[in-house]
Protein backbone atom coordinates (compact mmCIF):
# COMPACT_ATOMS: atom_id res chain seq x y z
CA UNK A 1 0.00 0.00 0.00
CA UNK A 2 3.21 2.11 0.18
CA UNK A 3 3.90 2.69 -3.38
CA UNK A 4 0.10 4.19 -4.03
CA UNK A 5 1.81 7.03 -1.40
CA UNK A 6 4.55 7.45 -3.51
CA UNK A 7 2.49 7.87 -6.81
CA UNK A 8 2.85 11.43 -8.83
CA UNK A 9 -0.52 12.68 -9.82
CA UNK A 10 1.28 15.42 -11.66
CA UNK A 11 3.26 12.57 -13.20
CA UNK A 12 0.47 11.03 -14.33
CA UNK A 13 -1.66 13.78 -15.54
CA UNK A 14 0.99 15.30 -17.34
CA UNK A 15 1.53 11.88 -19.03
CA UNK A 16 -2.09 11.26 -19.99
CA UNK A 17 -2.06 14.71 -21.32
CA UNK A 18 0.92 13.73 -23.57
CA UNK A 19 -0.49 10.44 -24.93
CA UNK A 20 -4.61 11.31 -25.39
CA UNK A 21 -3.50 15.20 -26.18
CA UNK A 22 -0.91 13.43 -29.15
CA UNK A 23 -3.56 11.26 -29.87
CA UNK A 24 -6.34 13.26 -30.29
CA UNK A 25 -4.10 16.08 -32.28
CA UNK A 26 -2.80 13.57 -34.46
CA UNK A 27 -5.85 11.78 -35.53
CA UNK A 28 -7.13 15.30 -36.07
CA UNK A 29 -4.91 16.17 -38.22
CA UNK A 30 -4.41 13.39 -40.12
CA UNK A 31 -8.54 13.21 -40.48
CA UNK A 32 -8.25 16.72 -42.38
CA UNK A 33 -5.45 15.55 -44.20
CA UNK A 34 -7.01 12.76 -45.89
CA UNK A 35 -10.53 14.76 -46.41
CA UNK A 36 -8.43 17.37 -48.08
CA UNK A 37 -6.94 14.03 -50.07
CA UNK A 38 -10.14 12.13 -50.52
CA UNK A 39 -12.10 15.21 -51.42
CA UNK A 40 -9.88 16.21 -54.14
CA UNK A 41 -10.27 12.69 -55.97
CA UNK A 42 -14.13 13.17 -55.86
CA UNK A 43 -14.86 9.90 -53.93
CA UNK A 44 -18.28 9.47 -53.14
CA UNK A 45 -18.81 9.07 -48.98
CA UNK A 46 -19.03 5.53 -48.81
CA UNK A 47 -15.92 4.91 -50.56
CA UNK A 48 -14.00 7.36 -48.48
CA UNK A 49 -15.67 5.50 -44.81
CA UNK A 50 -14.10 2.23 -46.70
CA UNK A 51 -10.47 3.82 -47.04
CA UNK A 52 -10.73 4.81 -43.59
CA UNK A 53 -11.34 1.37 -42.70
CA UNK A 54 -8.62 -0.31 -44.70
CA UNK A 55 -5.83 -2.01 -43.21
CA UNK A 56 -3.59 0.87 -44.74
CA UNK A 57 -4.96 3.32 -42.67
CA UNK A 58 -6.16 1.45 -39.45
CA UNK A 59 -2.49 0.07 -38.89
CA UNK A 60 -0.68 2.54 -39.02
CA UNK A 61 -2.93 4.86 -36.82
CA UNK A 62 -3.19 1.88 -34.25
CA UNK A 63 0.81 2.02 -33.82
CA UNK A 64 1.17 5.68 -33.94
CA UNK A 65 -0.79 5.69 -31.14
CA UNK A 66 0.22 3.04 -29.10
CA UNK A 67 3.38 5.09 -29.69
CA UNK A 68 1.73 8.51 -27.87
CA UNK A 69 0.89 5.51 -24.85
CA UNK A 70 4.28 4.83 -25.04
CA UNK A 71 5.27 8.69 -25.27
CA UNK A 72 3.21 9.03 -22.34
CA UNK A 73 4.13 6.21 -20.23
CA UNK A 74 7.60 7.80 -20.69
CA UNK A 75 6.70 11.34 -19.82
CA UNK A 76 4.67 9.96 -16.57
CA UNK A 77 7.88 8.31 -15.51
CA UNK A 78 10.44 11.01 -16.15
CA UNK A 79 8.85 13.49 -13.95
CA UNK A 80 7.55 10.93 -11.28
CA UNK A 81 11.65 9.91 -11.04
CA UNK A 82 9.82 6.84 -8.66
CA UNK A 83 7.71 3.96 -10.29
CA UNK A 84 8.32 4.58 -14.03
CA UNK A 85 6.97 1.39 -14.98
CA UNK A 86 4.23 1.90 -12.84
CA UNK A 87 3.37 5.45 -13.85
CA UNK A 88 3.54 4.65 -17.50
CA UNK A 89 1.48 1.50 -17.18
CA UNK A 90 -1.32 3.64 -15.66
CA UNK A 91 -1.02 6.49 -17.71
CA UNK A 92 -2.39 4.29 -20.46
CA UNK A 93 -4.39 2.67 -17.81
CA UNK A 94 -6.42 5.82 -18.27
CA UNK A 95 -6.37 5.70 -21.93
CA UNK A 96 -8.65 2.70 -21.81
CA UNK A 97 -11.32 4.40 -19.72
CA UNK A 98 -11.58 6.90 -22.89
CA UNK A 99 -11.16 4.59 -25.47
CA UNK A 100 -14.54 2.87 -25.65
CA UNK A 101 -15.76 6.41 -26.64
CA UNK A 102 -13.90 6.19 -30.29
CA UNK A 103 -14.81 2.29 -31.30
CA UNK A 104 -17.94 2.60 -32.94
CA UNK A 105 -16.22 3.86 -36.23
CA UNK A 106 -13.58 0.87 -36.32
CA UNK A 107 -13.66 -2.78 -36.45
CA UNK A 108 -13.95 -5.00 -33.39
CA UNK A 109 -9.99 -6.25 -33.83
CA UNK A 110 -9.11 -2.70 -33.99
CA UNK A 111 -10.46 -2.17 -30.33
CA UNK A 112 -9.48 -5.42 -28.89
CA UNK A 113 -5.21 -4.83 -30.06
CA UNK A 114 -5.54 -1.14 -28.53
CA UNK A 115 -6.69 -2.86 -25.51
CA UNK A 116 -4.15 -5.62 -25.44
CA UNK A 117 -1.06 -3.38 -26.70
CA UNK A 118 -1.98 -0.50 -24.30
CA UNK A 119 -0.62 -1.07 -21.17
CA UNK A 120 2.33 -2.72 -21.94
CA UNK A 121 3.03 0.19 -24.36
CA UNK A 122 2.72 2.41 -21.56
CA UNK A 123 4.97 0.42 -19.28
CA UNK A 124 7.28 0.53 -22.11
CA UNK A 125 7.93 4.28 -22.24
CA UNK A 126 8.29 4.30 -18.15
CA UNK A 127 10.71 1.33 -18.80
CA UNK A 128 12.51 4.04 -21.17
CA UNK A 129 12.48 6.63 -18.52
CA UNK A 130 13.74 4.13 -16.14
CA UNK A 131 16.90 4.18 -18.47
CA UNK A 132 17.26 7.37 -19.38
CA UNK A 133 17.42 8.69 -15.59
CA UNK A 134 20.40 6.25 -14.79
CA UNK A 135 23.91 8.18 -15.54
CA UNK A 136 26.69 6.25 -17.12
CA UNK A 137 29.65 5.98 -15.08
CA UNK A 138 32.20 8.79 -15.69
CA UNK A 139 35.36 7.66 -17.99
CA UNK A 140 38.36 7.25 -15.27
CA UNK A 141 36.20 6.90 -12.39
CA UNK A 142 36.43 3.49 -10.95
CA UNK A 143 33.89 4.04 -7.87
CA UNK A 144 31.34 5.13 -9.97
Amino acid sequence: MAIYRRLSIKALALGALTDLGGSLLYGGILGVAFGIYFGMQNLPENEIIIRLQGLGFLIPSLLIGLGFNALGGYVAGRIAKAHQVLHGGLVSGLSLLIAPFFWSSTPLWYGIAGVLACIPCGMLGGRFATNSQHKPPEPGNPSA
